[in-house]
């Protein structure tokens, strides 16, 4: 990426912005999501990403609605693995009202439920009573092209979707209609290619009755 200049650097722009816009299409491709584990400490109920040990590129906590009570869990970091629990979810504006008002608030012990808050910390209930390790996913932002050494986290076999979308940009600066047609097919394919591999497969639940 460095040292280029004139059409060369606008081809190398175009790439990036390419594979931005790439990771932009869903909030949920399964390579920009990442696994945390952070302490919890005895008397303190909210945690920032930071405090779980995500520096940098956090854009939400990994929770999805039809498996949302699975999305966190918790162990005593004093006994290990061994101990660990699923954490509950609440919906904040269930939370707040229940386990932030009153007796509830003051309730310290093992944390049993959790909840997102508007600033975008978890907040447990109880409040740890000791030191418990929490472990869950968050979704990272995107992730920004800058220098020669910068390979796309994207698997290696999608690529090419990149390609395809900088070559559709690209027309659209030079007003190429005449392969504008080859490159949506192409770039269209390849995005097929890639929903199917790294989207979250949906699953039909049970029986209501």
């Amino acid at each position: 990426m460095s040292g280029q200049s004139g059409r060369l650097l606008s081809i190398v722009n175009w790439t990036a912005q390419a594979y931005e816009m790439i990771q932009r299409d869903r909030r949920d491709w399964r390579w920009l999501e990442g696994a945390f584990s952070g302490d919890a400490v005895s008397g303190t109920s909210n945690y920032p990403p930071a405090t779980m040990g995500i520096a940098s590129r956090f854009a939400g906590w990994h929770l999805r609605t039809d498996e949302a009570y699975r999305s966190m869990s918790a162990y005593l970091t004093a006994t290990g693995r061994a101990d660990e629990q699923w954490l509950g979810f609440k919906e904040w504006m269930d939370f707040q009202p229940v386990y932030e008002f009153g007796e509830n608030a003051a309730k310290t012990g093992r944390p049993i439920y959790f909840t997102i808050t508007p600033q975008n910390e978890i907040a447990l209930w109880p409040t740890p009573d000791a030191a418990y390790t929490i472990r869950g996913r968050y979704r990272k932002g995107v992730q920004v092209l800058r220098s020669d050494a910068d390979i796309p986290e994207m698997p290696e076999e999608n690529h090419q979707a990149i390609v395809w979308r900088a070559l559709i940009l690209l027309g659209t600066y030079d007003e190429n209609a005449e392969q504008m047609p080859n490159w949506l097919a192409f770039y269209r394919e390849q995005m097929q290619n890639l929903r199917e591999a790294q989207l979250p497969i949906i699953s039909l639940g049970g029986p209501l009755a």
